[in-house]
């Protein structure tokens, strides 16, 4: 008879890892036993009463009563927890085998002879004992304070030992799965009130444990609890998935991008999180999920596409006229790409530069009008589409250059170098007051006719010369010009413009001229970014993801070297290999990223197929790690580096279960096997239209309609 004491008892956290009734969870005693590994000695009816033991289970052993626990001696007064790795001999085990083989022998038929098969009760009892070799997780212990705490070790070991071995199940289970180490929670406290929270997020439903692929018998005897994954344990952290295709890490992914929204608004904060969408499969609904990341979070959701946006998308490309890093980048490559081109004024063009800003010294920023003009001329003529804003240009051409200039053309007989400037600009304008993209391509035009003219004519290979008497043409604007013509210095026809038109759907007229700033601005606001690379080509992708990682990085770290709090955002990537490879430079914008984002509060959950493709360095420095199948014994020897993921070596190479992975998440003391929930758009759509918004917040924006 339970008594009001023993009720008292087991309320305690560490008899409550026992269980309800651990006499009926029993499955053996631990024979032998050192530091790291365990040896148990079980039997066939203990395993049956169960419902099984999986590799991989974990199990618990105590030598002391729940219901006393208060009486127990010091050295008793915890529970070992332990992960089963297989089989282990015991005494007399070829003895037993060699029985087993004889019963056998003896047998006339094949028919089944009742349930001991034809053997006497006392021989198949002796048989069905059996040893399970187990490694050592750590131990659960109470503080003084009556709080459940672990370490992951244990403090001693005894060569005779009465420690009973128990399956947990149910809130033991979930107890043992879920446990947090309270220094880390409450480190995860502090900085997500640093970030802004009002209230530390709670964590989220993740999966439920799953010890094998075959789980006919889980499914009955309650191991199959939940478990959870701390919100704080991915914010300005590390997240690596890994896994074969159609293993389940898009899944994955949209379950935690979910989570993570759901959760922040709950704590009334705000985490912006930004999916570098490469399949279009976060922002377009699909068949598969029967809906859409976009579609759940519909007002707090903006859309980006990199090819001519429709309906809710805004489009990402730059505008050409007004990013001029992107633009000058982008013809660069279009023109190396071209291997029909070479010649000074492509080596020329390679190697020029033009800042993004007028410098403020006044004889540069004359230099850089006159540039800048040029560009968008060259622009204009390989036909890449312009706003009103952008068909406009000023620069100065000076008397003396405006003189020599009409000499060259021979525009007429004015005898003085102001007449001869006169007219000039009465033929063809005056830049300084700005003319549109036509006229000025025209002026350009004839000021290079009448710069070579004038070179062919000078001992220093000068033209066109400012009031300083330094060339006022530099080699720059002169390849520019020549790019816009078709033609090189000789006068020899070159196919430039078609060249560059061919990139010219990688420009937006209502393009922005910083796409990071505008994605940066959301993320702040707590929205969920998704940006749609479906439609463009692997160049084109890895090189608009290096701009954004650049942009977003360096206008948070802008934040926090102003000794300003940036905003937490999370950013996810498929193919990382592509971004932070073996052979990444640490200082490229992704690897950078990774190393050095938490300390602007930026987090990256990445996935890849190979572990190994990793840099080791981000790897070694992953937090939390998840992992589903994988096929190759080099990628699973080196994800079996990593915390205790070695144990589950053979389990990962062989079941093949979509949603089937092995978790190790930051504030949880070692890898758990998790069958991960199904995203489902429906059942999250309906939490997310009960939760109350956070103070402040406003719905998306929406491109106007002609986007």
């Amino acid at each position: 008879m339970q008594t009001f004491e023993n009720i008292v008892e087991r309320a305690q956290p560490l008899a409550r890892l026992c269980g309800e009734a651990p006499e009926t969870r029993h499955v053996g005693f631990i024979i032998r036993m050192n530091y790291d590994r365990v040896e148990v000695l079980t039997n066939d009816h203990w395993r049956e009463r169960v419902q099984g033991i999986p590799q991989n289970a974990i199990l618990i052993a105590a030598s002391f009563d729940p219901a006393r626990l208060s009486s127990e001696p010091e050295m008793s007064r915890f529970v070992l927890a332990m992960r089963v790795l297989g089989p282990a001999p015991i005494q007399h085990e070829a003895e037993n085998v060699a029985a087993i083989i004889e019963h056998h022998r003896s047998k006339t038929t094949a028919e089944h002879a009742g349930p001991l098969d034809g053997m006497d009760a006392y021989t198949h009892a002796h048989l069905q004992f059996s040893g399970l070799s187990c490694k050592v997780l750590g131990s659960f212990f109470q503080t003084e304070q009556g709080a459940l705490a672990y370490g992951a070790d244990i403090e001693d070991y005894f060569s005779v030992s009465s420690m009973r071995v128990f399956k947990p199940t149910g809130d033991a289970l979930e107890m043992i799965a879920n446990y947090c180490d309270p220094h880390r929670l409450e480190d995860a406290r502090r900085e997500t009130l640093e970030m802004g929270f009002p209230q530390p997020p709670d964590a989220f439903e993740f999966g439920l444990v799953r010890y094998t692929s075959t789980n006919r018998l889980q499914r009955k005897d309650g191991t199959d609890v939940p478990v959870s994954f701390q919100t704080a344990d991915v914010m300005a952290k590390r997240c690596g998935v890994f896994g074969m295709t159609r293993t389940g890490k898009s899944n994955l992914v949209k379950t935690l991008a979910g989570s993570i929204a759901l959760e922040s608004m709950r704590a009334g904060g705000r985490v912006g999180q930004l999916i570098l969408d490469l399949n279009g499969e976060y922002a377009n609904a699909n068949e598969q999920d029967r809906g859409a990341l976009s579609q759940v979070f519909e007002d707090n959701v903006v859309r980006y596409r990199t090819r001519k946006p429709e309906g809710d998308f805004f489009d990402l490309r730059p505008n050409f006229y007004q990013s001029l890093d992107i633009g000058l980048t982008t013809l660069r490559e279009a023109l190396q790409a071209d291997g029909s081109l070479g010649g000074a004024d492509i080596k020329n063009f390679m190697e020029m530069e033009l800042e993004s800003e007028q410098p403020n010294d006044r004889g540069e920023g004359k230099r850089w009008a006159i540039k800048f003009a040029a560009y968008r001329c060259l622009l204009d003529a390989a036909g890449y589409e312009k706003t009103p804003s952008d068909d406009r240009v000023t620069f100065e051409l000076g008397a003396k250059a405006a003189s020599q200039a009409y000499q060259a053309l021979e525009l007429g007989d004015a005898t003085n170098e102001a007449e001869r400037a006169k007219g000039f600009r009465d033929h063809y304008g005056d830049p300084s007051r700005g003319m549109p993209l036509s006229n000025a391509r025209s002026f350009f035009v004839a000021l290079r006719k009448a710069e070579i003219e004038l070179r062919g004519n000078s001992d220093e290979n000068i033209g066109l010369r400012s009031s300083s008497g330094k060339a006022w043409m530099d080699e720059s604007v002169l390849t520019m010009i020549n790019l816009m013509v078709g033609r090189n210095k000789s006068d020899t026809p070159i196919n430039s413009t078609n060249v560059l038109a061919r990139y010219r759907n990688q420009h937006s007229a209502r393009g922005t001229s910083s796409p990071a700033g505008e994605i940066h601005k959301h993320l702040s606001q707590g929205r969920i970014v998704i940006v749609d690379l479906s439609l463009s080509r692997p160049s084109e992708r890895k090189e608009l993801m290096e701009r954004i990682a650049q942009g977003l990085f360096q206008l948070s770290l802008d934040i926090f070297t102003d000794a300003q709090r940036p905003p937490p955002i999370l950013i996810y990537i498929e193919e990382a290999h592509n971004l932070i490879g073996k052979k990444a430079d640490p200082d490229e914008p992704w690897p950078r990223v990774a190393k050095e984002g938490g300390k602007t509060n930026i987090g990256l959950v990445y996935a890849t197929q190979e572990p190994s493709s990793i840099q080791p360095n981000i790897l070694s420095n992953t937090e939390n790690i998840i992992s589903s199948h994988l096929n190759n014994d080099d990628e699973i020897r080196t994800l079996g580096k990593y915390y205790d993921f070695e144990d589950f070596g053979a389990s990962l190479k062989k079941a093949q279960d979509v949603g089937f992975v092995r978790i190790k998440r930051l504030s949880a003391p070692f890898v758990m096997p998790v069958y991960v929930h199904k995203f489902e758009p429906e059942t999250m759509e309906q939490l997310y239209q009960r939760q109350q918004k956070p103070e402040g917040f406003e719905p998306a924006p929406k491109p106007a309609q002609e986007h």
